[in-house]
């Protein structure tokens, strides 16, 4: 039959989308950024062009990634022109002009992509484009994405970022929504879109580990052959005290210098193996 139409209530919701920034000097930058075309795999650029065409979002902003000194940025070039923009007295990466630049190239993805036309997205997405800058990390990136949302009255925010970034994206746009009931009761909707490039080519989402709160009385008496490996669900003792839970442990390793870090995780990588060593030669 016929596909019904959108409803009253939503269609005149106004869209906006935000690829978040990737830091200048992270590892293989145009990779995640831009994505791999022969594979077919969007970077965060593509993909958010991509939803933002298919949402017919009303804006779309691209994040430059955190502040650097000018000394430190690499000199990367796209096409003709360096897309090393100075803003402040500082350089930064303006995914804008890479996009600009890059636009012909986004049907060698295929798919979606290729279905788009070119002038299409020139004239019609291309001035509905700006450049974000000055976020210091990710929760000030979307703390600022929600202001703009409430200050645009914009209904519909999609964050757009790499499959082991996206579900921090969701984590921290939770926590500030819940700090500011006023965007909650304007009924701002926030959506995680993940693109196909991560960090690294080996691992993507099942590389993040996910440590929830314990909300299950029996998980205490868990099987360690039940968990999935790479399902990021850790069995915790149940009742354990507050301190001692697992994801409380995890956020205060967080907050140690990188010296005091690097030295736990060695201690804890050795009593983790002799721990495993035993499990292993009482279940088998």
């Amino acid at each position: 039959g016929a596909v019904p139409s959108r409803p009253a209530a939503t269609a005149n919701v106004r869209t906006a989308v935000v690829v978040l920034g990737y830091h200048p000097c992270g590892h293989d930058w145009e990779r995640v950024v831009w994505g791999d075309a022969r594979a077919g795999l969007l970077g965060r650029v593509p993909q958010g062009v991509l939803v933002a065409a298919s949402m017919r979002a009303e804006l779309l902003v691209l994040g430059d990634g955190r502040v650097l000194k000018r000394t430190s940025v690499p000199k990367s070039a796209f096409g003709e022109k360096d897309v090393l923009q100075a803003h402040d007295g500082l350089a930064r990466p303006d995914p804008v002009a890479m996009l600009t630049l890059r636009l012909a190239e986004l049907g060698g993805f295929g798919g979606a992509l290729a279905r788009l036309p070119e002038e299409r997205l020139r004239h019609d997405l291309l001035p509905r484009c700006i450049r974000a800058h000055g976020a210091l990390n990710t929760r000030d990136e979307i703390a600022r994405a929600l202001e703009l949302c409430a200050r645009g009255g914009f209904g519909r925010l999609v964050l757009v970022s790499s499959p082991t970034h996206a579900p921090r994206c969701a984590r921290d746009a939770s926590a500030l929504l819940a700090a500011r009931p006023e965007l909650r009761d304007v009924g701002l909707l926030v959506f995680v879109c993940a693109s196909h490039t991560s960090f690294t080519k080996d691992e993507g989402a099942d590389a993040v580990a996910i440590l929830e709160p314990p909300h299950r009385s029996s998980r205490g008496d868990a099987d360690p052959r039940d968990v999935a490996p790479g399902a990021g669900e850790v069995p915790e003792t149940a009742g354990t005290d507050a301190e001692l839970a697992l994801h409380r442990l995890v956020a205060r390793s967080l907050r140690l210098e990188p010296r005091a870090r690097r030295e736990l995780c060695a201690r804890l990588a050795q009593l983790l193996e002799r721990l495993e060593t035993e499990v292993s030669a009482i279940i088998y």
